[in-house]
């Protein structure tokens, strides 16, 4: 089967049509480069600067004078550094400033010292001080245990003597005169008769009173604070002596109770009795026993 052949006048009619359509895409870019080029180049195209624009730039170009003049101060100073590494540069100018930076670091190291031990000083000082207080109030707690202990040896010394005087009776010796009745108690000397303005002796009721403890049962009791307040150191021996003159020596022994409690202050009374010629018995007494009263049947031994 013989094929047809295409008739030439479609063919040219097709290129025709195509060429044409070519051109005119062609064309028809060239037309939009072209109008986006001027639309570009109003855009890129220079404004007047705003005033705000201008004050930044001037405030711009003013950090940067101030940048430029430190930099340049800056390099100065990088210029003296480097002169002066180059002055130290030798090992003996190197040995100087290592010998400076040594003796800086032993500089700081002592200060600290130092400051510690200020520091450590005022401690010792305050611990001292609170020491010495301490000293001070333990020397006079001892100087008070001191004065208390004297003063105890010496009312034990008194009573060792009192009691030694009344176990080792120099002279004793039976008497036949009437007794007349002293007590010593509380470091007061009280009586028990005394001779009333009639020259009588009667019973001393403003120093003892009588009390019946049970029928025919009777003790003395003491008016509390009445009596002649005996000094230890014998400085009232001459008002013993006065209170002793109502009674006749060649007639009346005195009896005196003394009581523990006034052992220190029988000396004085003992004195006062011997200078005033009184034989005298001596009846140590607790200091919560009764006198109770009673007939004498037993000889009384004197001194």
């Amino acid at each position: 089967m013989s094929r047809k052949a295409a008739p030439s006048g479609d063919s040219l009619d097709l290129l025709l049509d195509t060429i044409c359509n070519t051109f005119g895409g062609i064309l028809f870019i060239a037309m939009l480069v072209v109008i986006l080029t001027n639309q570009v180049s109003r855009d890129a195209a220079p404004s007047a600067p705003t005033a705000e624009s201008s004050r930044a730039l001037r405030r711009l170009r003013g950090e940067l004078t101030e940048s430029e003049s430190r930099l340049t101060k800056l390099r100065q100073a990088v210029r003296q550094k480097e002169d002066l590494e180059r002055q130290f540069a030798d090992p003996e100018s190197l040995g100087l400033l290592e010998s400076l930076r040594s003796l800086d670091d032993n500089s700081d190291a002592l200060l600290k010292e130092h400051t510690q031990k200020l520091t450590d000083v005022a401690a010792s000082q305050a611990t001292l001080e609170e020491t010495a207080r301490e000293l001070e109030r333990l020397a006079q707690r001892l100087a008070e245990a001191k004065e208390r202990l004297q003063l105890e040896k010496q009312r034990l010394e008194n009573e060792a003597s009192l009691r030694s005087r009344t176990s080792e009776v120099p002279q004793q010796r039976a008497t036949a005169k009437a007794a007349i009745a002293f007590f010593l108690k509380a470091g007061r000397f009280s009586a028990f008769a005394h001779r009333n303005a009639e020259g009588q002796i009667v019973r001393n009721e403003a120093e003892a009173g009588i009390v019946e403890e049970s029928p025919g049962k009777k003790y003395i009791e003491l008016v509390p604070g009445a009596g002649l307040a005996v000094a230890v150191d014998g400085s009232n021996v001459a008002e013993i002596a006065v209170r002793l003159a109502d009674f006749d020596k060649t007639k009346h022994f005195l009896s005196v109770f003394v009581f523990k409690d006034s052992f220190a202050n029988f000396e004085s009374v003992k004195n006062a009795m011997i200078r005033s010629g009184f034989e005298y018995h001596l009846v140590p007494f607790p200091d919560d026993a009764k006198v109770y009263i009673g007939d004498q049947t037993d000889p009384v031994f004197v001194q």
